[in-house]
């Protein structure tokens, strides 16, 4: 299993998307209502080109091409700690 940085430039993203569609259709299950809040949010994190790097979608891929988790990682200064920390959000399994 990897990390791997969606973006929507190299077409990751879309990769992403699709696959993740298509298991959603072998389960008869609709695609369009699932963590419509989170998943909206990951594609409009995205990156389109210009990377930060602080922040950025990010999923979880086995050797064989299937995704397994996504989620939208920021990394920044908080007030309490010592240095910048990194924070999971609108993670979807």
């Amino acid at each position: 299993m990897k990390l791997v940085r969606l973006n929507k430039s190299n077409e990751t993203w879309q990769d992403f998307d699709a696959k993740w569609e298509a298991e959603f259709l072998t389960y008869e299950d609709d695609y369009s209502t699932y963590a419509q809040a989170s998943l909206g949010t990951l594609r409009n994190e995205c990156d389109d080109g210009m990377e930060d790097h602080d922040s950025g979608v990010f999923a979880l891929v086995d050797d064989g091409g299937r995704f397994h988790a996504a989620a939208f990682l920021n990394n920044t200064l908080l007030t309490g700690f010592d240095g910048k920390v990194l924070r999971v959000r609108h993670l979807i399994v």
